[in-house]
């Protein structure tokens, strides 16, 4: 039973690494359609280390789809923000109610695997989404 819990614990850490991975690429991509590749990158790394976690300085920088990047920004934050919380959840519910804990991870990992579908169709099969695509 122990080694399904590890197990568990490993696969919901795998998916945060993959909806936290795909969210920032969106967010890049929007800087990547105002500017290019390389300079986004270039930006991306002059950032301070908060303002690279955060990703909001981004925004400022956008002349078009500011609208599309708050939502998708207030998504990743909410993510974001929301990590350390839930693994203190399922840590308490393994200690003092064993009995709901496969529920508790049966929640979580059903909005994470939610989560990694609604990046995987937004970002498409190259991993580059529309926003990251000059328009004329």
């Amino acid at each position: 039973m122990e080694k399904l819990f590890i197990l568990a614990y490993f696969l919901m850490i795998m998916m945060d690494k993959v909806v936290i991975s795909d969210a920032r690429r969106l967010l890049l991509d929007f800087l990547i359609g105002e500017r290019n590749r390389k300079n986004a990158k270039r930006i991306h790394a002059e950032q301070s280390f908060s303002d690279r976690v955060k990703m909001g300085y981004i925004l400022p920088m956008l002349k078009k789809y500011t609208g599309a990047f708050r939502k998708y920004h207030i998504l990743y934050l909410i993510i974001l923000y929301s990590l350390i919380p839930q693994y203190i959840t399922i840590v308490l519910f393994h200690i003092f109610a064993p009995s709901v804990i496969w529920y508790v991870f049966g929640v979580f990992l059903g909005i994470k695997l939610l989560l990694t579908i609604f990046y995987t169709l937004e970002l498409g099969p190259q991993k580059m989404s529309v926003y990251a695509q000059k328009k004329k």
